[in-house]
């Protein structure tokens, strides 16, 4: 998958990924969870790196470092689909699908998946992502 490191989510995420980078950061960082989350992951970026909101399941509100933004000249944008008109999203419906099937049928592109689990034991699946460490999907089994 091109993995160079893996850094682990923790208070000492932007250490991890500085060490990683050389001192330097990443320049992209894309926030599924928003809440207390976001400092390590704002923390983690190069000078001028950009966040992409994505989604807010650690929490809607967050107390950040606004001068920490300011002077590294960091980014943050958002973006969900649900509030998207149908033409818009069948438009990115359309663009994903060009871009995504020659790659998902020639294996450039690849699901990640981290565990199949019966859907009788979709607590045990939730209970993973709570307490992290999931890298991929996790994927219920009907039936």
């Amino acid at each position: 998958m091109g993995v160079e490191e893996v850094c682990l989510e923790g208070s000492d995420l932007a250490r991890q990924v500085r060490e990683a980078t050389g001192g330097r950061g990443v320049d992209l960082v894309f926030e599924l969870v928003g809440g207390p989350s976001i400092n390590a992951h704002l923390g983690a970026l190069r000078d001028g790196g950009r966040l992409i909101l994505i989604g807010l399941l650690g929490g809607r509100s967050v107390d950040v470092n606004l001068s920490m933004i300011l002077s590294r000249r960091l980014r943050i944008a958002g973006s969900v689909l649900r509030p998207r008109s149908r033409q818009e999203k069948a438009r990115l419906i359309a663009d994903f699908t060009a871009f995504a099937l020659p790659r998902l049928k020639d294996g450039r592109l690849r699901p990640v998946v981290d565990r199949v689990i019966p859907f009788e034991r979709a607590p045990e699946g939730y209970k993973a992502l709570e307490t992290g460490g999931v890298f991929g999907k996790i994927v219920f089994v009907m039936g």
